[in-house]
């Protein structure tokens, strides 16, 4: 080889060398948690073996064909919390600011109508008169009720306090929707209003709909569809009662509501003697469902009593959505503390219609406890039902618990609904909870007990009654700590992750739990509350729990949601991690969601001494007001 030419071989061999080399790590695309790792690391100025990823989740926007990937990371070191969003380019992304394109995008298609409605024109025409319910702007976010769950509500002071905070927020609502009431009026068209959210009620034909939509009042218009119940009675086998042990707790003195779809008449059954019956929407004959959902709370029958046999006990409802809602209303007036729903709304998809939002709604001017089933979509769409999506009400699924005593043979029934609301980072789970809700045998319209079937309506009243054991003794606790409670108290896993999964959510309820946090002798489990603002310091250290190394623990946090919250529906208005601090001042990373307004954690200590339940904030935008939590350790 001529020796002129050899250093010109080898650079031509170096550069292939090199460019082989390009081509081959181009073809080899750094994985998305890498890739997010690193940017957070440069942002922030920090060696990236230091962070560690405690929650990934997916955000889709199929009007404006987007897509991110979020992830949520830990500073081991430091105790420090990132977020960041990638799109499938790598590029870092604002998921609020996707939320309102997509937002955007629907309204340019389809103004401030419903999904569930738009549906609805298309099938009928523009001629057709639909019944609509007309959702307004509230320019001022209130602040959450905050009554203190410590006091006895036949105290006069609370007393005196939660009317006037009734009144008070039925002023505001009347002076929102008074104007636009007027205007329809004047146009001709009768309606009706709903005291204590911006809802108006009336009637417009298809081809108006989308006029009235474009208001600068309107935020929302939506289908006022018929309501049902939600029962599956299939699979009917021998009678069964579900065991829970109750303790010394009996529901004593604590209001309790039943709102039913196709609300009737009082057959006069003995086991339900003296239930108050609202008949403002009475169908004029008995309902076995409604009679079924009231005995399993307050049944007095010697071998099918109810959950909650010492509550004293409400049962109204109607047939529409809106006759619902303005029940739920009549209920609280009446003094219900704790609301059974179980009934699902019209047309359903993943996105929160009208009655989603009234509760939610309805429970942060309130702090009443509403609950709800979850459907009994299971084995087809497996959506969750209106209004089980909300952020505050607590959604319940239903399992099958065999007539046994043993938990081992228990299984989730496959009809019921698991899948989850849709959200800006796509994270939020329900159901929260699951209760037996399968070949449930309690009273009926003919004056005794029999089975009366199947469905998440039996799951979500066995949850009503738990809160009325919660409330025994006329305490009225706020939803948040309820929803802690229950979730805590759930620690029958029967599928997916003890912690919490898609269709038993945190477990089923084993009720005998809620003795134990209620009763002061027992040091193994606890519960609370507190006002939470923005202002809260970063790290919210909320009690401590004395824990025994190698003894499973559950903690759970809730705090309540605003509908007026800017980013309402998509994502709540604060955004707290859960953890816990370990005798030895080590933090434990227990529950890191995005979207959910509650965490909870499923742990076992590896130390004996005092624990720290800590509440993170990751990102505040609006006060949430009230924050419950429960622990409870087992024995």
């Amino acid at each position: 080889m001529n020796t002129k030419t050899r250093p010109i071989i080898i650079t031509i061999i170096i550069l292939m060398f090199v460019l082989t080399s390009s081509i081959g790590f181009a073809q080899q695309p750094v994985e998305p948690e890498s890739l997010a790792k690193n940017l957070v690391a440069e942002q922030n100025s920090i060696p990236v073996d230091q962070l560690e990823v405690i929650n990934q989740s997916e955000s889709t926007f199929n009007l404006t064909n987007q897509k991110a990937l979020n992830f949520k990371m830990y500073n081991v070191l430091t105790d420090d919390s990132y977020g960041i969003s990638i799109d499938s380019d790598g590029n870092v992304v604002d998921v609020d600011q996707l939320a309102q394109a997509e937002k955007d995008a629907y309204e340019a298609k389809f103004g401030r109508v419903h999904e569930n409605l738009v549906s609805r024109i298309s099938d009928v025409g523009q001629e057709a008169s639909i019944s609509v319910i007309i959702w307004l702007y509230e320019p001022v976010a209130a602040e959450a009720a905050v009554f203190p769950p410590d006091v006895t509500e036949d105290n006069p002071e609370r007393m005196v306090a939660e009317e006037a905070t009734r009144v008070a927020r039925e002023e505001v609502v009347a002076q929102i929707t008074a104007p636009v009431a007027e205007r329809l009026n004047s146009m001709g068209y009768e309606v009706s209003t709903n005291s204590s959210i911006p809802y108006i009620y009336t009637g417009l034909s298809a081809g108006e709909i989308s006029e009235v939509a474009a208001w600068p009042e309107v935020r929302m218009v939506f289908l006022d569809d018929i309501a049902e119940p939600e029962l599956n009675i299939a699979w009917l086998t021998s009678g069964m009662q579900p065991t829970l042990k109750k303790g010394h707790l009996t529901g004593r003195a604590v209001e309790v509501g039943v709102n039913e779809a196709g609300h009737g008449t009082n057959s006069g059954n003995q086991w339900l003697v003296p239930a108050y019956w609202d008949g403002t929407y009475d169908s004029g004959s008995p309902s076995s469902h409604e009679h079924a959902v009231a005995g399993i709370i307050f049944s007095s029958h010697t071998s099918r009593t109810g959950f909650a046999q010492g509550s004293t006990l409400w049962i109204g409802g109607g047939s529409t959505i809106s006759q619902l809602l303005n029940q739920a209303n009549t209920a609280i007036s009446w003094g219900v503390d704790v609301l059974n729903n179980s009934w699902g709304g019209g047309y359903i998809t993943r996105s929160l219609d009208s009655s989603d939002i009234f509760f939610d709604s309805l429970i942060w001017n309130t702090a009443k406890a509403v609950v709800k089933s979850a459907g009994n979509r299971g084995t087809s769409d497996g959506y969750v039902t209106h209004p089980g999506l909300g952020y505050n009400i607590i959604t319940t699924g239903n399992y099958d618990d065999r007539n046994t005593q043993s938990w081992n043979d228990d299984i989730m029934r496959s009809t019921s609904s698991y899948v989850d609301p849709v959200s800006a980072h796509g994270d939020r789970e329900k159901p929260e909870v699951s209760a037996p809700g399968t070949n449930i045998e309690t009273t009926n319209t003919s004056g005794g007990v029999s089975n009366a079937g199947s469905g998440t309506s039996y799951a979500a009243p066995v949850i009503t009654a738990v809160g009325a054991l919660i409330n025994h003794g006329n305490y009225a606790y706020w939803n948040e700590v309820i929803k802690a409670m229950v979730m805590v108290a759930a620690t029958n896993n029967i599928e997916g992750s003890a912690r919490l999964s898609d269709k038993d959510g945190a477990g089923g309820i084993y009720a005998y739990n809620i003795v134990q946090m209620q009763d002061p002798s027992f040091t193994n489990a606890n519960r609370g509350w507190s006002t939470y603002s923005c202002s809260a310091a970063t790290n919210l250290d909320l009690t401590n729990m004395y824990l025994i190394s190698g003894k499973r623990t559950r903690v759970a946090i809730a705090w309540a949601q605003n509908t007026t919250d800017a980013r309402y529906p998509g994502r709540p208005m604060a955004d707290l991690d859960l953890r816990v601090v370990s005798p030895s001042n080590v933090t434990w990373l227990l529950s890191s969601s995005w979207d959910n307004n509650y965490e909870i954690g499923d742990f076992i200590p590896n130390q004996t001494g005092y624990w720290k339940l800590r509440v993170r904030k990751v990102n505040c935008y609006s006060n949430p007001g009230r924050i419950g939590w429960a622990w409870r350790m087992k024995p």
